[in-house]
């Protein structure tokens, strides 16, 4: 990435639903989906985000796009406000950001043809002079994703997951965007057709120079399409760093508990794993201080009750964990292990 300035750029972002309870429907507390996220996606590069289940990942990627309005923070792309937009001029940003959703099977419209799934975004932005010249972009999108023009007059139901995926991929497409959101976009798929999936987006992203934001909760499948990954956990980012500095050292314990878990292809090689103890709480009434201080097996008092915050710790990488600011995170690594 030659380019300083970011594309994208993510300051204090929360999401927050309200809890309603009684007859009146009277707010009783919220759920944390996303708590205060921070981070920056410069232009040409992916960033994957991962975290279990529950972690806020989606929801992150989902109030990016502003399909869900923030409670709070900031969205730049390019230095504009998305936050700040009416719906009128969100609607029109979004031809330069778009999303793949996670489930094929839902995301398309079961009553349309794929040629007017793909035309209504080209009608919606008003792209193409003529309908001659919308056919034919329909037509040359549909073939860069791997199928035919042919295909352009069935409907979504007469595909394979990984077909109607690939559908999904050419509807972002179509309108030429800077930034793409995949929201686990090959979860839904079968194990032998999600590396087609992945080949597919990796070779898409460098001929159409594209800006990839890769959510997934699958560590591989991250490893083998991202250039930087940032760790979730309950509605926080907790580390962030190029990917060979999150594989090959781990700072948070929450990633190295994560990356002990990872399958290794040499039946050889050992991995001391790290077993974490309870669930990961509610996002309903999240822990004090430091969210991840009932799990964490290096834990001290100082967790529980101040929130930490991402910091340097290398060029590129950030982790947010008060032993490392108290300079005691690489002590604890025998103990976590043990």
């Amino acid at each position: 990435m030659n380019e300083k300035q970011p594309i994208l750029e993510i300051k204090g972002l929360k999401k927050h639903f309200p809890i309603k309870t009684g007859f009146f429907n009277k707010v009783t507390g919220h759920v944390r989906a996303v708590d205060g996220v921070d981070f920056k996606v410069m232009p040409g590069e992916t960033l994957g985000i991962v975290g279990e289940s529950g972690c806020g990942k989606s929801t992150t990627g989902r109030t990016i796009l502003r399909l869900l309005d923030p409670s709070a923070g900031e969205v730049l792309f390019n230095g504009k406000d998305l936050a700040k937009l009416s719906k009128e001029e969100m609607r029109q940003m979004r031809k330069d950001i778009q999303m793949v959703f996670q489930d094929p099977y839902a995301s398309l419209n079961p009553r349309k043809t794929i040629r007017q799934i793909l035309l209504e975004p080209l009608k919606v932005h008003g792209i193409g002079s003529s309908r001659e010249e919308r056919m034919k972009r329909m037509e040359e999108i549909i073939e860069v994703v791997g199928l035919r023009k042919e295909h352009l007059d069935r409907h979504p139901h007469d595909f394979s997951g990984g077909q109607r995926q690939r559908i999904g991929i050419a509807r972002a497409l179509i309108l030429k965007p800077r930034v793409i959101i995949a929201d686990e976009p090959v979860s839904a798929l079968d194990v032998s057709i999600q590396s087609q999936v992945l080949n597919l987006l990796k070779d898409l992203k460098k001929e159409f120079n594209l800006t990839l934001i890769f959510i997934s909760h699958d560590l591989s499948v991250v490893r083998h399409l991202c250039d930087r990954i940032a760790v979730m956990y309950l509605g926080r980012v907790v580390e962030i760093a190029d990917k060979k500095q999150l594989f090959n050292n781990p700072s948070h314990p929450y990633s190295r508990a994560l990356l002990s878990a990872v399958p290794i292809a040499n039946p050889k090689a050992k991995r001391e794993r790290v077993i974490l103890k309870g669930d990961l709480p509610s996002p309903a009434n999240p822990p004090s201080g430091c969210t991840f201080h009932p799990r964490c097996p290096v834990a001290n008092e100082s967790c529980k009750t101040k929130i930490p915050i991402l910091q340097d710790i290398d060029s590129g990488h950030q982790v947010s964990c008060h032993l490392f600011a108290e300079g005691k995170l690489k002590e604890t690594k025998e103990e976590m292990i043990g």
